[in-house]
């Protein structure tokens, strides 16, 4: 139809919070709202009834984090807990156990960064450190669960998106943790290990 149509409000306001797609449902978690800051809660929206439900909580409360799907588990890495820490800490939902786990964690504590999922690893790059803008980006390897810090980006960047397409991490947009708002797109190479 080309139009935007509402759906049922979610049962807690959030912002900051990150969402995937996980079968027919779309799963919302963590985020910010003024009651109680940042959010360890989730939930989920069936496309079947409609329907707002409840979800496992995660591990940590965490807002502006980052999360992807990765061998049908979601994993939510960074952001920022209650007591306004930056966060370096990950950890996977698992449906077919419906228990949050942690896994390692990243090399580099970060929020406002952006997450994305190519040839079965999980790319995330960008953030905030509370002090500047990040250059720096990681994988996640799920069959070593172990992080290794790849090519820094060309540009600083917080709050920007990353998508995975024709073999490469694209990342759009963001701000640079200077004053700057970025028009610059940039895209990454696992075969030579490059941006550009």
């Amino acid at each position: 139809t080309q139009r935007w149509n509402e759906t049922k409000p979610m049962r807690t306001p959030r912002h900051g919070h990150a969402a995937v797609s996980l079968g027919n449902s779309i799963v919302v978690m963590g985020g910010y709202n003024a009651t109680c800051g940042s959010l360890s809660s989730a939930e989920h929206y069936s496309t079947t009834s409609r329907q707002w439900s409840g979800f496992p909580s995660m591990n940590e409360a965490r807002s502006r984090c980052a999360a992807a799907v990765l061998n049908g588990k979601i994993i939510v890495v960074g952001g920022c807990d209650r007591n306004h820490n930056i966060l370096s800490s990950a950890e996977e939902y698992d449906p077919t156990t419906g228990v949050w786990s942690s896994i390692p964690p990243m090399h580099h504590k970060r929020f406002g960064c952006a997450a994305a999922v190519l040839d079965g690893q999980l790319y995330v790059v960008g953030g905030y450190d509370g002090n500047n803008g990040l250059l720096s980006a990681e994988v996640y390897n799920p069959t070593t669960k172990g992080w290794s810090v790849i090519t820094n980006m060309n540009h600083k960047r917080s709050s920007c998106a990353a998508v995975s397409l024709c073999g490469k991490v694209i990342v759009v947009g963001g701000h640079d943790g200077g004053g700057k708002c970025l028009a610059a797109c940039e895209a990454y190479n696992p075969a030579t290990r490059q941006w550009s």
